[in-house]
C-alpha cells in the first residue's frame, strides 16, 4: 500500500453530501412546483351590486390586491337576483360578495332585503358557497340579524377592510378541492366549529 493519492480517472464518485443536495433540491423543486399549482387555481367572485360604483372597484380592488399571486381570480358583477342565482346553480361562482341593500331594484328597503335573504338562503343551502354580506341600512334589526345568521360572513358598511380580507380568507379556505384534503374546519362567530 502506498500513502500516494492518485487523481480521478474519470470516474464519477458521488459523496453523501452531494446526494443530499440532489434530494433537497428535488424537495425544493417538488415545493415550487406546489406552489405555482396552487396560484393557478381560479377562483370566480361575483360582487352582487345594482350600482357598479366605487364600492365594488374598491371591493375587487382589495381582494386583487391580497390574493392576485396566489390565485388566478376572475370577478364578476351582477344585479339581478336570477342571473345570481343561475350562476350559484350552475357551479360558475365560487365566493358571493353581496352588497345587500344594492342588488334589487325596489322602493322598499324591507322588500329588497327580504329577497336578498330568500337569494342568500338559495345560494348557501343546495350549492355550499361562501357568502360574505355588506350591508348599509341597519333599521330593521331583526331583518339585519336574519341576514346575518344566514350569510357565512357579515360587515355593516362602513367595515374596515383588513377584517374583510380575513373574511374572504376564510372563504378561500372553505372551498372545496383547494388542498385535495376535506374542507377546513374553522370556528364562526359564535364558537361554533362548522365544515
Amino acid at each position: 500500500m502506498s500513502d500516494r493519492s492518485y487523481p480521478n480517472a474519470g470516474e464519477l464518485i458521488l459523496s453523501r453530501n452531494r446526494s443530499l443536495a440532489i434530494k433537497r433540491s428535488d424537495l425544493v423543486k417538488r415545493g415550487l412546483a406546489l406552489v405555482d399549482e396552487l396560484k393557478r387555481r381560479q377562483v370566480n367572485v361575483l360582487i352582487g351590486n345594482h350600482n357598479y360604483d366605487d364600492l365594488t372597484d374598491l371591493l375587487r380592488g382589495c381582494i386583487e390586491r391580497k390574493f392576485k399571486d396566489r390565485y388566478d381570480l376572475k370577478f364578476r358583477s351582477y344585479k339581478d337576483d336570477e342571473e345570481i342565482w343561475e350562476l350559484a346553480k350552475n357551479g360558475v361562482v365560487n365566493i358571493f360578495v353581496l352588497v345587500a341593500n344594492n342588488i334589487f331594484l325596489s322602493e322598499d328597503i324591507q322588500e329588497r332585503l327580504e329577497k336578498v335573504l330568500q337569494l342568500i338562503t338559495q345560494i348557501k343551502t343546495p350549492y355550499e358557497r361562501p357568502v360574505i354580506a355588506c350591508l348599509g341600512w341597519l333599521e330593521d334589526p331583526s331583518l339585519v340579524a336574519r341576514i346575518k345568521l344566514s350569510a357565512d360572513f357579515f360587515f355593516p358598511l362602513p367595515f374596515r377592510f383588513d377584517d374583510f380580507l380575513g373574511a374572504f380568507e376564510k372563504c378561500l379556505d372553505m372551498l372545496p378541492g383547494f388542498d385535495e384534503v376535506p374542507l377546513k374546519r374553522f370556528e364562526g362567530r359564535a364558537g361554533y366549529k362548522t365544515t
